[in-house]
């Protein structure tokens, strides 16, 4: 009997582990509150991306906000990632520029866009390429005039909390009775079940009130299956595949179900700015220090700040998209009333001895032009004050 709670409780940890890309974000609630704090949250992870930490209850989520596969600009699109905001890993790109016109011949193979024989990027799952293929090919059909402003449209929307905000609240209704399943199967499971077997549970402890404890554990696994089935579907229609495979790894482990909510969660907002997702999930007091480190990565990018050997017309395309999503970053934090001012400001200096920093991640050092591994050698600056 023992076995079988360390088993289900290993399933559980490991049913409650997000993995993260390289470059993304994760948001985790923790005993159902989210806390401020705007950071990658690593456990353990390597180049391709980490493990997130989570919150313990099945009422937890993780939301995911994955870094932007391509930078996108007048002139074309890049397989770049230009912005890192708030973490020093930058996800491997195809480095290869299409022009517009090139892009009229955009196919979707797989996870992957491919121009000709060329990828432009890959995206997290067939359906989010695919949609992503759709919004190029449309920038690509316009003409010159109204191309600015589908890119900026295009642009704009990743930063958009309101629709973010629509999709939290349609999660939030779709996972409202799982949610409730969930905490009482895990109610039912840990604290009954190990009352139960311990003895705890005068007139429900003997071997004849099994069968009972057994079969309110089927009703509720069963329950909660069906909901995170019905919401899943509320959730992402288009999705069967992953729909049914939920369900089946769902019959076969509880520990599927328990998570269910979270499961449901992580993909959700994949595609949006993780400030974005930040505006509407977190405390707006508490959002100064994520914008600060947005504004700065876009001043003084992770280097190297282009691809290696790169062109005149592809650096210019980075660093006109990494222009645009400062703009964006500027009016989500004028509309959270987030003063960004002084984000690019000297930072106070926190030890003694440090006679300079690190532009992008403030941190110090005790030499002058001393070199931030993390931001990828970056040269610090001196600080302007007597030491």
């Amino acid at each position: 009997m023992v076995w079988i709670y360390i088993i289900l409780t290993a399933l559980y940890l490991i049913e409650s582990l997000a993995w993260v890309r390289a470059g993304g974000t994760a948001l985790p609630s923790v005993l159902g509150r989210f806390s401020g704090q705007l950071s990658p949250r690593k456990l353990l992870g390597n180049e391709r991306g980490f493990v997130s930490r989570f919150g313990p209850l099945p009422l937890d989520v993780t939301f995911v906000s994955d870094s932007w596969p391509l930078s996108i600009a007048d002139d074309g699109v890049v397989g770049f990632v230009a912005t890192c905001p708030l973490g020093n890993d930058r996800p491997r790109g195809t480095d290869q520029f299409f022009s517009w016109a090139q892009l009229s011949n955009l196919v979707v193979k797989e996870k992957t866009l491919v121009v000709g024989d060329l990828a432009l990027c890959e995206l997290r799952s067939g359906e989010s390429a695919r949609e992503l293929a759709a919004e190029l090919k449309t920038i690509a059909a316009a003409d010159t005039a109204d191309r600015t402003t589908r890119i900026d449209q295009f642009v704009a929307d990743r930063f958009s909390s309101e629709n973010v905000a629509a999709k939290v609240t349609k999660f939030r209704l779709a996972a409202r009775n799982l949610k409730l399943l969930a905490m009482m199967l895990g109610f039912w499971i840990f604290v009954i079940g190990i009352a139960r077997y311990q003895g705890w549970l005068p007139g429900f402890s003997g071997a004849e009130t099994l069968a009972i404890y057994l079969a309110v554990l089927v009703a509720l696994w069963w329950g909660t299956n069906v909901e995170l089935f019905l919401a899943h579907r509320r959730l992402y229609p288009l999705k069967r595949g992953d729909r049914w495979k939920l369900l089946l790894t769902s019959i076969v482990s509880p520990a599927v179900p328990l998570r269910g909510t979270d499961h449901l969660a992580r993909h959700l907002l994949s595609d949006r700015h993780p400030l974005a997702v930040a505006a509407v999930i977190f405390p707006p007091d508490s959002l100064q220090p994520s914008f600060d480190a947005a504004i700065r990565d876009i001043h003084f990018p992770l280097l190297p700040p282009y691809p290696a050997d790169a062109p005149e017309v592809m650096m210019a395309a980075i660093d006109q998209y990494r222009t645009r999503c400062g703009n964006e970053i500027q009016r989500l934090g004028e509309k959270l009333a987030i003063d960004t001012s002084r984000s690019l400001s000297e930072p106070t200096r926190q030890e003694p001895e440090a006679v300079s920093y690190c532009p992008r991640c403030h941190q110090e050092f005790a030499k002058l032009e001393a070199i931030c591994t993390p931001c990828g050698d970056r040269v610090s600056i001196a600080f302007a004050g007597p030491v």
